[in-house]
C-alpha cells in the first residue's frame, strides 16, 4: 500500500498560508479582519497557529463592534 503524498498544490497552499500567518503575527493591529478570518479558516485544527489567530480574531471582531 502507498503512503499518502499530498500533491504540489497543496504543498504550494501550505506555503502561502504559514507566510500569511507569519506576517499576521509580526504585526497583528495591521493586519484585516478577512486576512486573520482567512488564515484561521485554513489553519490546521487544534495547532497552535489556529488558537493564536482565533484569539486575534476575537480581538479584532470585539473592537469592530465597539466601533460600530
Amino acid at each position: 500500500m502507498a503512503a499518502f503524498k499530498p500533491d504540489k498544490g497543496d504543498e504550494d497552499l501550505g506555503g502561502v498560508v504559514r507566510a500569511a500567518t507569519q506576517n499576521i503575527f509580526t504585526d497583528p493591529d495591521t493586519a484585516s479582519l478577512k486576512r486573520v478570518a482567512w488564515a484561521y479558516g485554513c489553519s490546521r485544527k487544534d495547532s497552535e497557529d489556529e488558537k493564536r489567530l482565533l484569539e486575534l480574531l476575537r480581538r479584532k471582531l470585539g473592537a469592530q463592534a465597539q466601533e460600530g
